[in-house]
């Protein structure tokens, strides 16, 4: 009888261990995992881990099949040995490595030592300089995380991802201090304190939205008028989103940015951005809400705040930029679900509701109002054509972890906007 493989014990390790002088950057290694992985003791639980930078003494590891937040600086011991294809994971399954050329060890004749030992010199130099120095969106230096730490307002925040700060402000920084009010950063307590005596105390661009019960407020920022506002928010929206491309050309999109306002100025907690001129009526293009302001709600009224505004502007085909993250497409899942039903919901029985009906509801683009349709299976063949098939129990009975949440209190309301578009 075959059993599932045993995660490797102390005596293993050991009789495997990989010295400092032997790792290779973009090399596939046996590791530790960290606080989250287990305990940190030769028994701990283990990864196969990518090597993406050497400072020092420590190295840079992504875990294989984790998120990249995991990542982290690690010293020699959590390091067992390189990866031989065929690696052991945490949870006793075993991952097949993507067999990267040279990824295995390579084992040489005592003829070739001399060579070997030069070739070993040259992957480490190699190695270190393309760690510290590298440049462009594929080189190593974009996976490494940048910055340990970000003060914003009076939250002390741990990034997630790299951000290309320029310059000292983006090389291997301990903290930064940015400006709630204007994103500019700093690298002192000091330079903060002269820079907030002399800043406005919200942001650029118009009010278009206050919620006094609340405490909200939302503003309409042109990247083409607030350029350096703009660039230094999405460095900064950077820090927490992997895939993000947009830094420094802003002039072709539109930002909205949520606050939460009181005697000392408007306090950002979220955001999201639209490109002025999108052939495929995307309404939204970026999305945040900054950590220590998730699971708040705000999420929902940024997307809800999008379909309204893409309707005061005589859009009633918006749709967010494809394709979702798979977050993203559990967020937008969720809040068309519940936007969807809610509309059926409050129609009077009887009343035949067809596709246009929703779509001047909602503003939703007629693909995402279907598909959502579709994945409720309330969508019927009958008679040659699609129908939506629905009683006002299943609604109800759709609907019900959605009002225990209290889902609908986090989308804006209409009373709420100022001024007429």
């Amino acid at each position: 009888m075959v059993g599932k493989p045993k995660i490797q014990n102390k005596a293993s390790h050991e009789c495997e261990k990989i010295l400092f002088d032997d790792l290779v950057v973009g090399h596939r290694y046996v590791c530790l995992g960290g606080k989250w992985g287990g305990n940190r003791d030769q028994t701990s639980k283990t990864f196969p881990a990518d090597l993406l930078a050497i400072k020092g003494e420590k190295c840079y590891l992504h875990f294989v099949g984790l998120d990249k937040r995991l990542d982290e600086w690690v010293t020699i011991d959590r390091i067992l040995y390189e990866d031989d294809g065929k690696t052991l994971c945490g949870d006793g399954s075993v991952a097949i490595s993507a067999g990267k050329q040279g990824n295995k060890r390579k084992f040489m004749t005592a003829d070739s030592e001399d060579a070997f030992e030069q070739q070993k010199k040259a992957n480490k130099h190699r190695s270190t300089r393309h760690s510290v120095h590298s440049h462009g969106h594929q080189d190593p230096k974009t996976k490494v995380r940048n910055i340990k730490s970000v003060r914003l307002g009076n939250y002390i925040i741990d990034p997630w991802y790299y951000s290309p700060y320029p310059g000292k402000f983006g090389d291997d920084v301990d903290s930064l201090y940015i400006c709630e009010f204007t994103f500019k950063y700093m690298l002192n307590l000091n330079t903060l304190a002269k820079h907030s005596q002399s800043s406005s105390k919200c942001p650029p661009g118009k009010m278009i939205y206050k919620d006094e019960t609340r405490k909200l407020a939302a503003f309409e920022i042109p990247g083409k008028e607030h350029p350096v506002y703009c660039q230094n928010l999405c460095l900064f929206a950077k820090l927490f989103i992997e895939h993000k491309t947009l830094y420094y050309d802003v002039t072709p999109f539109t930002f909205y940015i949520v606050t939460e306002y009181d005697e000392d100025g408007h306090h950002p907690v979220a955001y999201y951005s639209k490109e002025n001129h999108s052939a495929e009526n995307y309404n939204l293009a970026c999305i945040l809400t900054f950590p220590p302001h998730q699971r708040k709600g705000y999420g929902r009224l940024l997307m809800s705040l999008s379909y309204e505004m893409s309707k005061r502007n005589g859009d009633f085909n918006g749709s967010p930029e494809k394709p979702l993250s798979d977050l993203g497409k559990l967020s937008y899942r969720s809040f068309w679900i519940f936007s969807i039903l809610s509309f059926l919901r409050e129609q009077p029985k009887g009343h035949a509701v067809n596709l246009e009906d929703i779509i001047q509801a909602t503003g939703f683009k007629r693909e995402d109002i279907i598909s959502t349709i579709h994945y409720l299976g309330l969508l019927k063949h009958w008679k040659g054509q699609y129908t939506f098939h629905y009683t006002r129990n299943v609604l109800n009975e759709m609907l019900l972890p959605y009002d225990k949440r209290k889902f609908g209190d986090s989308y804006c309301k209409p009373e709420c906007f100022l001024g007429t578009r």
